[in-house]
């Protein structure tokens, strides 16, 4: 009985043992595979989620790990270099010396003496670039759709570890009414490198402030509807770029490929989004320029302040008309201190005031639009914040830009994917701040942008402190050279087989190996024995938590005391053996009354032609007297013995066969 007990114990705290490691396991085949789950969790996990700079990212790190724009040895407080932080070499002319259309931070970035005009090379890696001048740039309409029947269809899929806002154009030009994109627009295009990735990160219109906290985002877009324009939409900041020959970077940041994406096109996007900490940008210092400083490898000061304020020049047009009611409000709203926190005090001014509709927008026709969504109507969607907001920073003498694109969308549990959809269409706006480039703001009332470092993270505070090497540059960050996963949600996209017939080429292999043959063991290594392992782990597991729940059933029904003498276990012990015989003990039961519930019990049983021992019977009569004295008799006669020695006897009767 003892032995019995320590076995019952020992079950029930060895179930959930054993249960562990197949958790452990069922765990682990459900997660995603990876050729390093290290690098997984960092990209998945860890870099999506925690912000960190790219002088924090940069720290300790040798120059020769270090990832496009991450040049040291700079001031790094040059964002509008060359173009103002985003323009580029505006109005330049294809083929100019110099290298404008290229980030000028980097100070290996050199001119190839040997390749054609407007070429040129970069860190070693023969990162080629060719500039140009879009005089007539292409935009499509900035509005959001209204036709009903359209606003559910899908524009677009991204597979990411977080959402974010799709940014796709810009608009700079204001007349009252609409919104324009002017030109002449300087354009920068990068081939893709050995590695089929097109470092997008050199151009100076994608520069990141070194002291502006970012996360690294990599995106797998399928584009269900291609842009009208042309331009490429993904997360802000794009870095690196897979899937195209040829990217072109426009002075405003927008992204075209050398050819038109087609319905169904699929590409990849790394991308640093930046996550601002809210205390140290409102308590920036006031200021009108950025700061240059002087370096052998920078165009002088004097250039680059020259270039910024053209560039800042071009992001405060105002058209004449513009009523003194909206420029008198500008002041009034954005109040004292630098341009990030009036501009928030904007936002906060439209959303008290204004009221946001998605649809049936009732629109004034005579008049300043802004004028009318401010004064008159006083509700308008997002076109009207967007624009509302860019007037009236511009009014208080803020650079400000309106950008158009897609809201984050939601996720379709079912397959995995964030589904942007036409009802996702969105504008919202970006100012220009010296030292700091362009910031977003999303002035409707749900927008969340600039996104901020709310609960500044542990490893945020570390990377602060200067331990920034685990997310450092010397970790390698590449995209992923296969389209697997891509597409439709179908293993092996058009992308990934394209490519892999192009590699066949060079290398001179035939496209098909096979050659129409049958191989066994490659048709073997081919099929998924996940989903095997996955159904042996849920078996066990099942079969283990089944026995542990008949194990506390049978102590339940019973009704054994988690104290009980080792008398009254050997009882219960006998009285699980006569369930055999439908014989069951209620609660009121004595074990008198349980005697004649067992002669009862085994007069049925012989009843039914059964065969049962005739010594069964009165052994068990004599077991409950035998028991009835060692419970509750008061004698010191330790009967466990003689009740142990009964128990095995009746097992061995309960048992016997005729």
């Amino acid at each position: 009985a003892v032995r019995k007990q320590a076995r019952a114990a020992t079950s029930v705290i060895l179930l959930p043992v054993l249960s562990l490691p197949l958790v452990t396991l069922l765990v682990f085949f459900c997660m995603p595979r990876s050729s390093s789950l290290i690098e997984w969790v960092l990209a998945n996990v860890i870099r999506p989620h925690i912000a960190v700079s790219r002088s924090d990212r940069n720290r300790g790190a040798s120059a020769g790990g270090l990832q496009t724009g991450q040049t040291p040895g700079t001031s790094g407080n040059t964002p509008g270099t060359s173009g103002g932080g985003g323009s580029g070499n505006e109005g330049g002319e294809e083929g100019e010396a110099g290298g404008k259309g290229v980030n000028p931070m980097d100070t290996n970035t050199q001119r190839d003496k040997n390749a054609p005009k407007g070429v040129g090379r970069g860190r070693g890696q023969q990162q080629q670039y060719k500039e140009g001048v879009e005089k007539k740039p292409q935009s499509s309409d900035y509005m959001p759709p209204s036709a009903s029947d359209q606003l559910e269809n899908v524009v677009m899929r991204i597979l990411a570890p977080r959402p974010a806002y799709s940014r796709r154009t810009t608009y700079d030009k204001y007349d009252g009414k609409t919104w324009e994109r002017t030109g002449p627009l300087a354009e920068v295009t990068f081939p893709k490198n050995e590695e089929n990735l097109i470092e997008v990160g050199n151009a100076n219109a994608l520069v990141i402030p070194p002291d502006c906290p970012t996360v690294e985002v990599k995106q797998q877009i399928t584009l269900d509807q291609p842009p009208p324009d042309g331009s490429l939409p993904c997360y802000w900041t794009p870095q690196t770029i897979f899937g195209f020959d040829a990217m072109t970077v426009q002075a405003d940041g927008v992204l075209k490929s050398n050819v038109a994406a087609p319905a169904g096109a699929n590409y990849e996007v790394l991308s640093y989004l930046p996550i601002y900490r809210a205390k140290v940008m409102r308590s920036l210092p006031y200021k009108k320029n950025s700061e240059f400083k002087r370096s052998l490898f920078l165009p002088p000061p004097e250039e680059m302040q020259k270039a910024e304020n053209e560039l800042m020049a071009k992001y405060r047009q105002l058209p004449e008309q513009l009523p003194e009611e909206v420029k008198k409000t500008a002041k009034k709203v954005a109040g004292e201190g630098n341009w990030f926190a009036r501009s928030e005090r904007i936002v906060a001014y439209l959303r008290k005031h204004c009221k946001y509709k998605s649809q049936d927008v009732y629109r004034i026709a005579d008049g300043d639009f802004v004028y009318n969504f401010l004064f008159r109507t006083r509700e308008g969607n997002c076109a009207e914040f967007a624009t509302a907001f860019v007037i009236l920073a511009r009014a208080d003498g803020i650079p400000a830009r309106l950008v158009a694109g897609y809201l984050p969308g939601k996720k379709n549990k079912s397959t995995g994917y964030i589904e942007v959809k036409v009802r996702d269409g969105h504008a919202w706006s970006e100012i220009y701040l010296p030292d700091w480039g362009w910031i977003p703001f999303d002035a409707t009332p749900n927008g969340n942008l600039p996104e901020f470092d709310k609960d500044q993270s542990f490893f945020s505070q570390l990377a602060d402190m200067g331990f920034a090497n685990p997310f450092g540059s010397n970790l390698q960050r590449t995209l992923p050279k296969a389209g697997a996963g891509l597409g439709h949600g179908i293993t092996g996209s058009d992308l990934a087989k394209k490519l892999e017939e192009e590699k066949r080429k060079k290398e001179g292999k035939p496209i098909d190996e096979d050659n129409g043959k049958f191989d066994l063991l490659k048709a073997l290594s081919k099929l998924t024995w996940e989903p095997f392992v996955v159904l042996v782990i849920l078996i066990g597991t099942g079969t283990v938590a089944y026995m542990f729940l008949q194990q506390r059933k049978i102590q339940t029904v019973l009704g054994i005391p988690e104290d009980a003498r080792k008398s009254t276990l050997l009882f219960f012990q006998v009285l699980r053996d006569l369930r055999k015989y439908k014989i069951v003990r209620l609660p009121t039961d004595t074990p008198f009354d349980l005697t004649l519930r067992i002669h009862d019990g085994l007069n049925e049983y012989r009843q039914t032609g059964k065969f049962v021992h005739p010594e069964l019977e009165p052994l068990l009569t004599h077991f409950m007297e035998t028991y009835t004295l060692d419970r509750f008799g008061r004698g010191s006669v330790d009967r466990v013995g003689e009740l142990e020695s009964m128990s095995e006897q009746i097992k061995q009767l309960i048992n016997a066969q005729k």
